[in-house]
């Protein structure tokens, strides 16, 4: 399995038990039965790229470990956002990780030539408001909606979304195991649907 689709399917497992752990979601058999469909999905989607299987334990390893700390975030996210809006959560936390990005790299941003054209400046702004800022509120959205658990269910969406990108942009093929993979991961949402309150977090 390539590593970003590792990742992508482990996101929902770390995320669901996580959860189940911290006493944040109830996660009863139909949410399982979603989950593996739509784990079933990403493999599908994957396996009908014709790419190779990662072969690099430490790489995969990582990918597994940033599935588990995006999870673990997404689930001490929750609690909060029965406080505070997606906004207002959105713009401490970026200021929050922007600190050490700055303070890493520093050097090479004061070795920086910031005389770039008007493309470069165009996909530089919709990077930082598309991929970063709108993505974000959107996630926190969705944690607040139905959970951090079934909002996983959701991001297994982005190996098939890719696939169908690289159809119209690239003109690349679509094969039907990766239309049955999207058609498995669309199953694992919609058998997911259902706004379920989360648990109180134990005193």
């Amino acid at each position: 399995m390539r590593r970003d689709s590792l990742a992508d399917a482990m996101l929902l497992l770390m995320t669901a038990l996580i959860s189940r752990a911290m006493g944040i979601e109830r996660l009863g058999n139909r949410f399982w039965i979603a989950a593996l469909l739509s784990f079933g999905g990403v493999v599908l989607v994957t396996a009908g790229s014709g790419k190779s299987l990662s072969g690099h334990a430490f790489g995969d390893l990582l990918a597994v470990l940033g599935a588990a700390t995006w999870g673990a975030y997404s689930v001490a996210i929750a609690p909060l956002m029965r406080r505070y809006s997606p906004f207002r959560l959105s713009a401490v936390l970026l200021v929050i990780v922007s600190v050490p990005l700055l303070l890493l790299g520093s050097h090479e941003l004061a070795h920086e030539d910031f005389r770039w054209n008007a493309l470069v400046w165009i996909g530089f702004v919709f990077a930082v408001l598309g991929p970063l800022v709108l993505t974000n509120l959107l996630w926190f959205t969705a944690i607040d909606r139905v959970g951090p658990s079934r909002a996983a269910v959701f991001a297994n969406l982005q190996p098939f979304l890719a696939a169908v990108i690289a159809l119209l942009l690239l003109s690349e093929n679509l094969t039907r195991y990766q239309v049955a993979g999207g058609l498995a991961i669309g199953a694992g949402i919609l058998l997911s649907r259902g706004r379920q309150p989360p648990l109180e977090p134990a005193e």
